[in-house]
């Protein structure tokens, strides 16, 4: 579900902007947005509707009056919508730590892993070197070493 815009998401101005940033803002996206700057008519369209909106968030937020009314109704709104924004924040921290925790995990894994593949191989290494032959396969190995040469 995407959030309703507010005047000042429309302005793509803080809430509490100046008047100077608001006609600032409100210049640029006029010059952006004008209908005239598009060929198809399905863009003017898309454009003009847009324009509505700058004009609109524009005439309120520039009237001292009505900036007060409209700054009094969406408060609670953005008080909330800055307290999800803070717990969406904290789950995101846990997400990362969480993530960075499995890769440290998985990296110490893997890290044991080849550990223990040397350690085996080095210990497998040494058996094979010093074994005496008393072990039946070592003897047949030995021994087929031995007839090889023969040949």
């Amino acid at each position: 579900m995407e959030r309703e815009q507010n005047f000042y998401d429309i302005l793509e101005v803080p809430f509490g902007a100046s008047d100077e940033d608001i006609k600032h803002s409100y210049k640029a996206l006029s010059k952006k947005h004008h209908p005239d700057n598009f060929q198809s008519s399905r863009d003017k369209n898309n454009a003009h509707e847009t324009m509505i909106k700058i004009n609109a968030a524009r005439e309120t937020l520039l009237d001292q009056q009505k900036r007060k009314e409209y700054d009094d109704r969406i408060k609670p709104a953005l008080k909330y919508e800055q307290e999800l924004d803070n717990s969406l924040s904290d789950y995101y921290d846990v997400e990362k730590k969480l993530h960075d925790l499995w890769n440290w995990i998985r990296n110490f894994q893997a890290d044991a892993v080849d550990t223990a593949q040397a350690l085996y191989f080095a210990q497998d290494h040494q058996k094979s070197r010093f074994a005496e032959p008393r072990d039946g396969i070592i003897k047949d190995d030995i021994y087929i070493r031995r007839r090889q040469r023969k040949w």
